[in-house]
């Protein structure tokens, strides 16, 4: 009886999700782990077959009309995910993204050098794009202005500063290449 009433409670929350970012009741296959939080819905664009791990939260902070998260179809991501898109976040089709993963499109100003960071604005620095077929290690870090290729490998508890090419694996703080997968 109690997995009867969590399958319910997953389909009414990925209902109303569906509804704020499709304006419609079908969820094509979206699925929504419990305890996520989805700041400014009508901003993101998901793909079919999608599933959110709980207590994650995708924020596309800017009230606008325009869309700055894009999901591809059949993407899995983990829990306790983060994800910023202040203006443009792009994450492909059937990508994988493990748990505890962050990705952010924004970072905090530090010009005024009289004020603390806290004190200070948070502002758009660079778009994320996430190639088709990639996958993102547990706990690793995406910072804007990053790309990474199609079907790349970003290893665990990695921190991604520059671009990564096509079929490229690689790993560390920063993330460096590993290897070329084909």
């Amino acid at each position: 009886m109690i997995r009867f009433i969590k399958k319910i409670n997953t389909l009414l929350r990925s209902s109303y999700y569906s509804f704020r970012i499709r304006n419609t009741l079908h969820t094509d296959g979206l699925r929504i782990g419990k305890n996520s939080i989805f700041i400014q819905p009508q901003r993101m664009k998901i793909g079919s077959n999608v599933t959110i791990g709980e207590r994650s939260i995708l924020n596309c902070y800017k009230s606008s009309k325009s869309i700055s998260l894009a999901i591809g179809k059949n993407t899995q991501i983990g829990r306790d995910f983060q994800l910023n898109a202040y203006k443009s976040v792009e994450i492909g089709e059937e990508v994988l993204i493990s748990d505890r993963v962050y990705i952010s499109d924004a970072t905090h100003s530090n010009e005024n050098k009289n004020l603390s960071i806290m004190s200070q604005q948070t502002f758009f620095k660079g778009k994320v794009v996430i190639g088709n077929g990639s996958w993102i290690g547990i706990n690793a870090c995406i910072l804007p202005g990053v790309t990474i290729g199609k079907n790349s490998i970003i290893g665990a508890n990695s921190v991604v500063v520059n671009d990564v090419e096509d079929n490229t694996v690689v790993s560390g703080i920063p993330a460096t290449f590993l290897y070329k997968k084909y």
